[in-house]
């Protein structure tokens, strides 16, 4: 099994690869869903880390649905994390539908060509989750972070290990 922690300070990135972990998501303002960690929490990460490190890009709290002008700061920020040694990028998007656009999609694994490419939680709020695993496929996306459309992935365990057997 490959354990991978969600760190949102230095002691955690340490305690995570004390602990065993196998790689860590990079993130800030946990309580408010994750967002993008400031450069400074990175570069520290980076230094302190023995473990491969993914990327947060999320502009802000609350829902999934990104202005042009919030994909432009993700796509920004992928470009600026992209000169140090990270492993990947952590996103997640919506459209206004609650579904995957598929160029966006595109967009987002071309300028992450040469690494990992994560979606993470806005997952469990599509409509179409069928159809949207055959696309971040399509896509490349490399993993998706979900719990199973619940809470916590413990309730979520039966849809889990049906999107499991879908791939």
């Amino acid at each position: 099994m490959i354990i991978e922690i969600c760190a949102t300070t230095l002691n955690s990135v340490i305690n995570a690869q004390d602990a065993g972990a196998d790689r860590i998501e990079l993130c800030q303002e946990y309580l408010i869903g994750g967002v993008t960690p400031s450069l400074t929490f990175t570069l520290e990460s980076i230094q302190n880390s023995r473990i491969p490190i993914n990327i947060l890009i999320r502009p802000r709290g609350g829902d999934f649905i990104f202005t042009d002008e919030e994909f432009d700061t993700m796509i920004e920020s992928i470009y600026n994390f992209k000169n140090y040694n990270i492993n990947g990028f952590v996103v997640g998007f919506l459209n206004d539908k609650n579904k995957l656009d598929s160029n966006r999609l595109a967009q987002f694994r071309d300028i992450t060509k040469g690494y990992e490419l994560i979606f993470h939680r806005a997952f469990d709020y599509l409509n179409n989750q069928d159809e949207s695993l055959e696309l971040l496929i399509e896509n490349k996306f490399d993993r998706i972070l979900c719990s199973g459309s619940t809470t916590d992935s413990e309730q979520g365990l039966k849809r889990l290990i049906y999107l499991k057997k879908y791939c």
